[in-house]
């Protein structure tokens, strides 16, 4: 902390008024700050930025109430002016529901975050400053900061109709994403686009169906691809957007159906792939599309019998992974495609899953590095998930070790990073299932705030950007809606 940086700065017990100065002019020109601070490093995304002369009181809201935080040491609130460039104001010692005065340097463009810290320094809440309005002439304005802690929040958000749910969450390195879903009620697909806390409904309008759904979505350039069903048709759905609007234009391959599309992921917006299962023979036989900026054509070499491909990984243009299901032996596979050679892996052994079990999701961190999740079923009701991981060290795909779940329960979606830190989302026969890896340990995690009222609710996927906040989707079953949680930390 610079020292001569630092103006003057008074603090106030909520019951004192402190002193203030008139503002001189004030507007702000953002709605959003989202303030992410991790261990010895400081992420700021979309901020707000404050034109403004004066001082402002800074009210903290506890997000699910005031917490018992008695490892709690410091705040900290860090002023960014163009004018002068970084500095902090703080430490402060801390104070649950302690009103915060700060005065505030004259000047353009200020970026305000706020964080609170342990004894050691890391990280236990985030300050985030929104739907903030300064108009011009306001004396003393104040602005509340919402505090959470490291956890998995709900989000509101609009409600397409009467029933409808999400499946399928996919991030972009900027945070923000898109969500695919369906809605139960009016037989069609839902897509929400955002980031941070807001998230919208986008509008859909597909004229080559009047019954269909979408199971996936990947960001692709400034827009993004989508996939899923033609129930009317018997057919895979392809959308596109443009970065504006979604597009029901695209050509579909002819393939033998009845077919449909699970999976779809992209290499930047220049080659991708989009992958499924065609009903035509008994069992199944996988089905896989290739982009390129010519259109989606049928990849003929994977079209592999017996088998459903649920999930697909773009690792390169000459590489990606495909997470599936052998229908004739009822077990799951990962299938490695390079350069038009195939390598299966299936794991030597699987102990106590003795029935049927198949792949769901995959994720690949790099061409060396991918994980799996999906679930067995020994039938009798007893189901529980399984979580793979494979890297060029071990050349195997090595099931994890999940323990501390009582009951049935089952794996819908994961994600990795470089670290070794990982995600896995699903279900028990009420709630969802939330599992991270860390320190070499899975452990289950209980959100802060889940799902309002809900009886019973399940999460499908699970995706983070390159940095910034988590994001799991799923569907509330009580109530019949999608849900979306939030991680508000950096994984």
């Amino acid at each position: 902390m610079r020292g001569d940086a630092i103006p003057y700065i008074a603090m106030i017990k909520p019951a004192i008024a402190g002193i203030l100065r008139r503002a001189r002019y004030a507007t702000v020109a953002a709605a959003l700050l989202t303030a992410l601070i991790g261990c010895n490093q400081t992420i700021t995304s979309n901020p707000i930025v404050v034109y403004y002369s004066g001082s402002i009181n800074v009210n903290f809201n506890w997000i699910g109430g005031v917490p018992d935080c008695v490892e709690c040491a410091q705040t900290y609130v860090t002023v960014y002016t163009s004018e002068m460039g970084d500095f902090n104001y703080g430490p402060f010692t801390f104070s649950y529901d302690g009103v915060y005065l700060s005065q505030v340097l004259g000047g353009h463009n200020r970026i305000f975050t706020i964080w609170v810290t342990d004894n050691a320094g890391d990280t236990l809440y985030r300050g985030v400053l929104s739907d903030v309005h300064i108009t011009s002439g306001v004396e003393n304005p104040s602005v509340t900061v919402d505090i959470y802690g490291k956890g998995w929040y709900t989000l509101s958000v609009s409600q397409p109709s009467a029933s409808w749910g999400l499946d399928k969450v996919r991030m972009s390195g900027d945070g923000s994403g898109w969500i695919a879903g369906s809605d139960n009620l009016g037989d069609h697909g839902v897509i929400f686009r955002g980031g941070n806390d807001i998230w919208a409904l986008d509008s859909l309008q597909v004229s080559s169906s009047n019954y269909w759904a979408l199971r996936s979505v990947v960001p692709s350039g400034d827009g993004a691809w989508a996939v899923g069903e033609d129930k009317q048709h018997g057919s895979g759905i392809i959308l596109r957007n443009d970065g504006t609007i979604w597009h029901d234009d695209v050509t579909e391959p002819v393939v033998p159906g009845p077919w449909r599309l699970n999976g779809v992921d992209m290499i930047a917006d220049i080659a991708g792939w989009a992958v499924g299962e065609s009903e035509s023979s008994t069992p199944e036989s996988g089905v896989v599309l290739q982009y390129d900026q010519s259109g989606w054509t049928l990849y003929g070499p994977l079209n592999l019998p017996n088998c459903a491909f649920n999930d697909i990984a773009a690792i390169s243009t000459a590489e990606f992974i495909i997470g599936g299901e052998d229908k004739s032996a009822s077990t799951g596979f990962v299938l490695d495609w390079r350069m038009g050679n195939t390598i299966t892996y299936t794991p030597a052994a699987m102990g106590d899953c003795t029935g049927e079990w198949a792949i769901k999701d995959v994720y690949a961190v790099e061409a060396s590095d991918w994980w799996a999740a999906g679930s067995c079923d020994n039938g009798g009701g007893s189901t529980f998930g399984l979580a793979f991981h494979y890297t060029s060290a071990s050349g195997e795909m090595l099931r994890q070790t999940i323990s501390g779940i009582t009951g049935n329960w089952t794996l819908e979606g994961i994600w990795a990073d470089a670290s070794g830190e990982a995600w896995a989302v699903g279900n028990t026969p009420t709630a969802a299932v939330i599992l991270r890896l860390s320190g070499g340990e899975w452990s289950q995690v209980t959100p802060l705030m889940p799902p309002g009222d809900s009886l019973s609710w399940s999460l499908q996927s699970v995706d983070f950007p390159a940095t910034g906040w988590g994001y799991a989707a799923g569907t509330d079953l009580t109530n019949n809606r999608g849900i979306i949680l939030r991680y508000g930390f950096p994984k």
